[in-house]
């Protein structure tokens, strides 16, 4: 941060317009404010810290007094700052809450704290913002800190750096820590402890892995841990196995040729053991074939006799399926004539009596045949006529019921459109009835705010007339103390007076009639507690003065925010139980805008649906 110029008017001491360009101040380096007590010096500082945090350190930013004494009513205090912040030339210019004569009649009114925000840019400056809380968040991450650390760092007020030594080193090592960016050397720290767990946490592990193997190799081993365990336990261990390993190798490779030997000659023996058998097999299967021989030869003739046999098995078949033919024939042919009778044929016809009596049955039949055309439209006609009676009948019944539905339709859509339009006139009022609730809650919230800080004004003006009165007491006491004092002092010279010697006030050595005093002595520290306790008791009138002007000032807020709401104190209640009552109506109405809705698209599809069923339904009645 590197301030450029600052300039305060009506602001502290400063009655008029005071200009501080501090890079002219700044241009040979290091620059000092001096002069007598009371000319100012601290109230620079002051103007600096509240153009940036719009508040000034110690006790007087407890006051809430900014505004010079001495300066003309139609001045208003405004401190301006420019000031390069994050690289960037910024103009800040703040006004704190302060009265001010009514344009219109007598009295005054409190005008609120205000705040411009520029921005140097292109070589012009640029309105960055012009409400407080904008400000603040645009300048708090440029500056780094809150306006408590710097005031204890930057513009430390008089008297508070001792507090800021006797703060915990919590306290100290935060702020230090934001001033002098130290995160990289608390981050190198936390890596470093965190290094250190790990490699603890893997040593551990490795200790344990190393007693793990230590353990498995001892049983592999067949012998004892020792404690503790050498480095060369494990290779010696290793060798000693390496030598039994090679010495059993040579043993199995010793046994492997023996068990290749021996395998062989079993293979051999195998092998002639079943050419032996295989031999014995084939002698004992020659010895049955030849005690079956004469069985063979018998069989041999049987099957040349059954072969001449099943050469005539062809001729015999088709000779029994000719007879079976024979007798199927003769069967029907009877089954023919017992049909005969019926006709009026006799049962022993000739055949050419049965073909012409054929011919005959057969023009008669095509002259039927002509007349079945006729009978089977006549059938289907009257199929067709009880149908369309039946088709008629139906639609007949279903167009009067389409008309009915057709003539309670239009009441039932008036019906419907009356409950829309309700929903829909419920819906836009809605907004409205609830902007108002709105307003009505913020004024119900500003007149309970209102009452407490009436309240609070109260019980804090009865708090700052005791404390007027203690400290006026106080003040008694400490004039007396002094007069008493002085008396003392008095007493104290006329007790250390010898004759002879001078006097240390008038250099007199003849004291005639030195004062002896009333008895009653009052020393130093009596007269400094006695002032102490008098400037306590005036710092807590101004801290009960400075909290009065605080609620005071909130007790003006509430009213004018009440005012603008437009509303009394008194018709807030009554009002707020209307408007309740109104917003759950509404919003009960509006909220069956959808199902209404819904309803009269039913209706208005139901009257297209039934506007069409009379229609199909008269085309079908016609037809039928």
């Amino acid at each position: 941060m590197r301030p450029h110029s600052l300039r305060l008017r009506a602001f502290g001491p400063f009655a008029e317009e005071v200009v501080v360009d501090l890079d002219a101040l700044a241009a040979s380096g290091l620059f000092l404010l001096h002069g007598e007590t009371g000319a100012g010096k601290t109230t620079l500082l002051d103007g600096i810290g509240f153009a940036l945090y719009g508040r000034v350190p110690g006790v007087r930013g407890k006051t809430g007094r900014l505004r010079s004494d001495h300066a003309d009513p139609s001045v208003r205090t405004e401190v301006e700052l420019e000031v390069t912040l994050g690289g960037r030339r910024w103009r800040i210019t703040r006004s704190p809450a302060q009265e001010r004569a009514k344009s219109r009649g007598t009295g005054t009114t409190t005008e609120q704290a205000r705040v411009l925000l520029e921005e140097l840019q292109g070589g012009a400056w640029t309105t960055v913002s012009t409400r407080i809380d904008e400000a603040a968040a645009e300048l708090d991450p440029l500056l780094g800190m809150s306006a408590d650390q710097f005031f204890q760092v930057v513009l430390l007020p008089q008297g508070e750096f001792a507090q800021f030594l006797r703060a915990d080193s919590g306290k100290r090592g935060e702020l230090l820590q934001r001033l002098f960016a130290t995160e990289r050397f608390k981050a190198v720290e936390e890596w470093l402890v965190a290094r250190r767990i790990s490699t603890s946490t893997e040593v551990a592990a490795a200790r344990q892995e190393l007693d793990l193997l230590a353990a498995r190799l001892a049983q592999a081993a067949g012998v004892e841990v020792p404690s503790p365990v050498p480095a060369e336990w494990g290779p010696s261990l290793l060798a000693e196995t390496n030598a039994e390993v090679a010495s059993a190798q040579a043993a199995v490779t010793a046994a492997t040729v023996a068990l290749t030997s021996c395998r062989e000659a079993a293979d051999q023996a195998a092998r002639l053991a079943g050419l032996q058998q295989r031999r014995a097999s084939a002698l004992a299967a020659r010895q049955r074939l030849e005690q079956a021989r004469p069985a063979q030869d018998a069989l041999r003739v049987e099957l040349r006799t059954a072969a001449r046999a099943a050469e005539l098995v062809t001729v015999l078949d088709e000779a029994a399926e000719r007879q079976s033919l024979a007798a199927q024939a003769g069967s029907a042919e009877a089954s023919a004539r017992a049909l005969l009778a019926p006709v009026g044929l006799p049962v022993d016809a000739s055949l050419p009596s049965l073909v012409t009596a054929a011919d005959s049955a057969r023009r008669r039949s095509g002259r039927l045949e002509a007349l079945r055309g006729v009978a089977d439209a006549l059938a289907e006609e009257q199929g067709l006529q009880r149908a369309a009676s039946a088709e008629s009948a139906a639609a007949a019944a279903g167009l009067r019921e389409v008309q009915v539905r057709l003539v309670a339709l239009p009441e039932q859509r008036a019906a419907a459109r009356a409950d829309v339009a309700a929903a829909q006139a419920a819906a836009e009022r809605l907004p409205v009835v609830e902007a108002a609730a709105a307003v009505l809650a913020m004024a119900r919230t500003e007149a309970t705010g209102l009452a407490a800080t009436v309240l609070r004004l109260e019980q804090l003006r009865e708090e700052h007339v005791l404390a007027r009165e203690t400290l006026v007491s106080l003040r008694e006491k400490e004039n007396d103390l002094r007069e008493a004092r002085f008396v003392s002092m008095v007493a104290e010279l006329a007790d250390r007076l010898e004759d002879g010697a001078p006097c240390e006030v008038c250099g007199a050595t003849s004291h005639p009639d030195p004062y002896l005093g009333d008895g009653e002595s009052v020393t130093r520290d009596d007269e400094d507690r006695a002032r102490i306790a008098a400037e306590h008791a005036a710092r807590q009138v101004a801290d009960v003065e400075a909290r009065l002007a605080a609620e005071a000032a909130t007790a003006d807020g509430h009213r004018a925010r009440l005012a603008a709401t437009g509303h009394a104190d008194d018709d807030l209640e009554p009002l707020w139980a209307e408007l309740q009552e109104a917003l759950s109506s509404l919003r009960a109405l509006a909220g069956t805008l959808p199902r209404c809705t819904a309803s009269l698209e039913q209706l208005d599809a139901a009257q297209v649906t039934a506007e069409a069923a009379r229609a199909r339904i008269e085309g079908e009645l016609a037809g039928a």
